[in-house]
């Protein structure tokens, strides 16, 4: 039910004196409250006009009655419709009596078994949350009534009105995690349940614009590669996309090799600015702002090898370049899988990047509002895109196949912007497919806070929402000390759940990185300097270190095809919680860091653990040589030390670690692609035969 504030404190006015709040409203009777939990709102009340008190102040905590409160609710909320009751106890001359068949025919009332209204009753929480429920349009909610210690002295027909109310704020616990179902409602808590309900009412003021934004096609255009393009390790002057595989530092031919297409589009249209409340509740700024970004999209020429999946990825602004995360990560699975590909540019500093790359190519591109740059336009461009690949018009994005399964994800910087987003948008997201929702899960990868909602503005409260469809996140041992830098937050870890309107999983890898310097799909260097001024060059490392093998490509992968899985067949995931690292924390000025335990070779405690580290032959140090730098490194065991641990190489090493590789894949924390690049990584003995590279 939408109702306006004017409306609604025009009605609070109309029926106070039901109340008997009447009486001078003086600093006094202000003051007389001065220490209740309800002041604030009290007070913006008093201040406004809309509540008085008697001579003995606003008497806070006196009970209000049911007749006063269907009253106040009706004329709240300007009822009008009416249906007869037969209630005992009511007369028609009671001055209520209009109102109670107002309730009735609202339904939030229903009377008492034996066929009483009992009008002089006190308003009970429970009833309070059973009208608020029906009043507001808000869902029952019964499983998160269990929330609370008292739970089970709730009568069983009002839990769901109060797992509803608990869960939008309407009405909440008290000391000892209580709910008191059974208390008489206050004049206080009548006030802020009121308040809250306008104020959600009066938050969602633009949910229609903003559902209306979200589902906007976009118009697209294809940009071609100059004539001739082939691969290259120095800048060309034929036109061609940055962070093409033509130019990938591994030389990686997606055409010949995989049989995989690659395209260019320009995606053009009009986005709002949003900004948010201090309940992460998204409202427009500025609107009808037009935009052109870009697409890079890869998919398999041969229709019959489309899996039917596309993976959206929130393209990486760290580098001050578009850097391809989910793709660096998992290209060689989703070419082998037939899964297609699309990354959007995510951030105005790469659009002025891309531009810096080849100015012609990227003339067009806009992220400007009135003259300036503004990331804020970024979350329209990423709904309209998802509304796009749910249409007919997806075949002209993706060489004319049709998409059934969309997914977007989010890496490092850009997993940032995926918790964002899903705090802002899923809500509206959830249905925006003709009910269904738009996307059918999100994955994260190694992102532990969230961003701006635009410019300089404001970052979301919380970092992790819950969602009807899968979210999952992969961390690696590194993330928690992004805790260390001053405006992230703490490092926050979720349970697993599987429920309609909550499925999560929160995973972290022992000993890996947060990322991985020498990623094969990365562009070379002199490309990365034409758009940032600084190339990507190699990396030093101190003396006894080199680059850390331990990724995590290969559970990312399991996590993406489990993710299909418990979206497709409704098979939830392997726990992350039964895996998590063990840590050691400490509080200083009221924040939580947090230090990995560690074993007898300085490598992680916990954790889902790759036999590399299992069974190791090096110390990994998930941050640079155990710097705050987000590459990791690795120290070798001396030959000696490996010799004693391994006293023979197929009894104690290769065969416990390819045992191991197999639990894993039984578990489903890798796939069989995973299981087979780590058989191949013991086979290859490394460090077993001669020098270690130091």
């Amino acid at each position: 039910m939408k109702i306006s504030a004017k409306k609604f404190f025009t009605a609070i006015l109309a029926v106070l004196l039901l109340f008997s709040f009447t009486g001078v409203n003086s600093p006094a009777d202000a003051a007389s409250n001065e220490e209740h939990w309800a002041q604030p709102i009290l007070d913006k009340w008093v201040k406004a006009g809309y509540l008085k008190g008697d001579g003995e102040g606003i008497r806070p905590n006196d009970p209000v009655t049911r007749a006063q409160f269907i009253a106040l609710v009706n004329r709240s909320f300007d009822l009008k419709e009416q249906k007869d009751f037969d209630f005992s106890d009511v007369k028609k001359d009671s001055w209520y009596y209009e109102d109670l068949k107002k309730a009735v025919a609202k339904g939030y009332i229903s009377g008492y078994p034996d066929g009483t209204f009992k009008p002089n009753n006190q308003v009970t929480r429970a009833h309070a949350a059973k009208i608020a429920t029906v009043i507001s349009g808000i869902t029952e909610a019964p499983d998160s009534a269990n929330r609370y210690a008292d739970k089970d002295k709730m009568p069983p027909w009002a839990k769901g009105f109060i797992g509803g109310v608990s869960d939008v704020g309407y009405l909440v616990g008290k000391p000892g995690n209580l709910f008191d179902a059974n208390a008489p409602l206050t004049r206080a808590q009548a006030v802020v349940l009121l308040d809250r309900i306008i104020t959600y009412a009066d938050e969602e003021r633009d949910f229609d614009k903003i559902k209306a934004s979200i589902t906007t096609l976009p118009s697209i255009k294809e940009i071609p590669y100059g004539k001739g393009m082939t691969f290259h390790s120095e800048p060309t002057d034929i036109s061609h996309p940055f962070n093409s595989m033509y130019s990938s530092r591994g030389g990686i031919d997606i055409w010949n090799d995989y049989g995989y297409e690659e395209k260019e589009f320009f995606q053009s249209g009009k986005a709002n600015v949003y900004g948010i409340n201090e309940k992460d509740i998204p409202y427009i700024k500025s609107s009808d702002n037009e935009y052109t970004t870009r697409l890079l999209v890869r998919f398999p020429e041969d229709a019959s090898k489309f899996s039917g999946r596309v993976y959206i990825d929130i393209l990486n602004s760290t580098s001050g370049v578009d850097l391809e995360g989910s793709w660096g990560r998992s290209y060689d699975w989703y070419m082998n899988e037939g899964h297609a590909y699309i990354g959007i540019t995510s951030k105005t500093d790469t659009i002025n990047a891309l531009k810096r790359f080849d100015s012609n190519r990227y003339e067009d591109l806009n992220w400007q509002v009135n003259g300036v740059g503004e990331d804020g336009l970024f979350w329209d461009m990423l709904s309209q895109l998802g509304t796009m690949l749910r249409t007919e018009q997806a075949s002209d994005l993706v060489g004319g196949l049709n998409p059934e399964h969309v997914y977007l994800n989010g890496q490092s910087r850009s997993g940032f912007y995926l918790n964002t987003y899903i705090t802002l948008f899923d809500q509206f997201l959830k249905t925006a497919n003709n009910g269904k929702p738009m996307y059918d899960g999100y994955l994260n990868l190694v992102g532990p806070g969230t961003t701006n909602v635009h410019s300089n503005g404001p970052k979301p409260h919380v970092t992790y929402s819950e969602t009807s469809v899968p979210y999952m996140v992969v961390m690696s041992e590194f993330e928690h000390r992004f805790g260390e830098v001053p405006g992230f937050p703490e490092y926050e870890r979720i349970a697993d759940a599987n429920t309609s309107t909550n499925k999560f999983r929160f995973y972290e890898v022992a000993g890996a990185p947060h990322s991985k310097p020498t990623v094969a799909t990365i562009p070379n260097s002199a490309e990365v300097a034409l758009g940032n001024g600084k190339g990507r060059p190699d990396k030093e490392y101190e003396p006894g270190h080199v680059e850390s093998d331990l990724n995590i490509p290969i559970f990312v992968n399991a996590a993406q095809e489990n993710m299909h899985k418990w979206v497709t067949e409704g098979i939830a995931p392997p726990s992350g919680q039964e895996k998590w690292l063990e840590y050691h924390s400490t509080n200083t000025n009221g924040r939580t860091f947090y230090t990995p335990k560690k074993d007898e070779h300085g490598n992680a405690l916990g954790g889902i653990r790759s036999p590399m580290i299992e069974y190791p032959i090096a110390t990994y140090y998930a941050g640079r040589s155990g710097l705050l730098e987000t590459d990791g490194s690795m120290v070798y065991f001396t030959p000696n030390k490996i010799a004693k641990l391994y006293p023979n190489y197929d009894r104690y090493y290769k065969k416990p670690f390819i045992a191991h590789a197999q639990k894993l894949l039984d578990e489903g924390y890798i796939l069989k692609e995973g299981y087979d690049k780590l058989v191949n990584y013991a086979n290859g003995k490394k460090g077993f035969d001669g020098p270690f590279g130091y």
